[in-house]
C-alpha cells in the first residue's frame, strides 16, 4: 500500500515523463509501415529461457523462424531480479538490436522492480552529463545490472569482422534497442546509455511497446533533443 501510494504521489507530482506523446491541432499521427518481421516477434523470443537464446535458430519455434539470418551474440537475465535480454546483429536491418523482457507478473522482483519508483539521479560513470536527470530507481538498477554485458556486445558487432555466418563484414553504425513494459523502460534507457557510450555518428533507434513513464522533465527534454528516431507503441 505504501509503495502503491508512493507510486502515484511520485508520478502524480513530479511529471514523471518518456517523453509523453503530445496533442497538436493539425498533426496528424505517423502511421508506421510493418514489415515482415517487427519487434513483438523479437520480443518474444524474450520469453524463452535464456540458455537457449544463442542456440535459438536450431529450434523450429514461430517466433525463431521470424528471424531470417539473426545472430546472436549475447544474453543474460533470469526472468526475475534480472529482466532477460539479448544482444545481436541483424542482416536485413544492418543493426545492432538489443532488446529486453518486460515485466513478469508470476514473478515477485519482477514486480517489486516496478513499483521500486523513487527518483535517482543516474550513475555519472554511465550517463556522463545527465546530471539534470532523475529517473525511476528499478528500472535504473535493472539497466545498470547488464549494462556491461550490453556495451560489450555491440562493441563487438560494431567492430568490422568477417562471420561465415553472415558472409559479409559488419561494422554498423546503427543499434536498435527494443522492449515492452519494463523492457520499454529498460530499452530508452539502454539507448541514452549506448548514444553517450559509442563513437559519435552511431544511430540509435529506440522501439518500444506500452513503455511506462521513465524519468522527469530534463530526462525527457533530453531525449527529445538527443534520440531522433524514437517510436513509442500503445495499445
Amino acid at each position: 500500500m505504501v509503495a502503491t501510494l508512493l507510486f502515484s504521489l511520485f508520478f502524480g507530482i513530479a511529471a514523471f515523463a518518456a517523453p509523453a506523446p503530445e496533442n497538436r491541432a493539425g498533426v496528424r499521427p505517423r502511421i508506421v509501415q510493418t514489415r515482415a518481421l517487427g519487434t513483438v516477434e523479437v520480443i518474444k523470443l524474450l520469453s524463452m529461457p535464456t540458455r537457449y537464446v544463442l542456440t535459438y535458430h536450431y529450434l523450429p519455434s514461430a517466433a525463431c523462424r521470424a528471424l531470417p539470418g539473426f545472430i546472436p551474440y549475447a544474453s543474460g537475465g533470469d526472468g526475475n531480479g534480472t529482466p532477460r535480454f539479448f544482444v545481436g546483429y541483424w542482416p536485413s536491418d544492418d543493426t545492432a538490436v538489443v532488446a529486453h523482457q518486460g515485466t513478469d507478473p508470476s514473478k515477485l522482483l519482477s514486480l517489486l522492480t516496478d513499483v521500486d519508483c523513487f527518483p535517482v539521479s543516474l550513475d555519472s560513470k554511465l550517463f556522463p552529463g545527465m546530471g539534470g536527470a532523475l529517473v525511476h530507481n528499478g528500472f535504473s538498477d535493472s539497466q545498470r545490472s547488464t549494462s556491461s554485458a550490453v556495451l560489450a556486445a555491440v562493441k563487438r558487432i560494431m567492430v568490422k569482422e568477417t562471420d561465415k555466418k553472415c558472409q559479409s563484414e559488419r561494422g554498423v553504425k546503427k543499434v536498435t534497442t527494443i522492449g515492452h513494459s519494463l523492457g520499454g523502460a529498460i530499452a530508452l534507457l539502454d539507448g541514452v546509455f549506448l548514444k553517450l557510450q559509442l563513437p559519435a555518428g552511431t544511430q540509435i533507434k529506440i522501439v518500444t511497446h506500452g513503455m511506462p513513464r521513465v524519468g522527469n522533465q530534463w530526462f525527457a527534454d533530453w531525449v527529445d533533443s538527443n534520440i531522433s528516431d524514437l517510436s513509442r507503441i500503445n495499445n
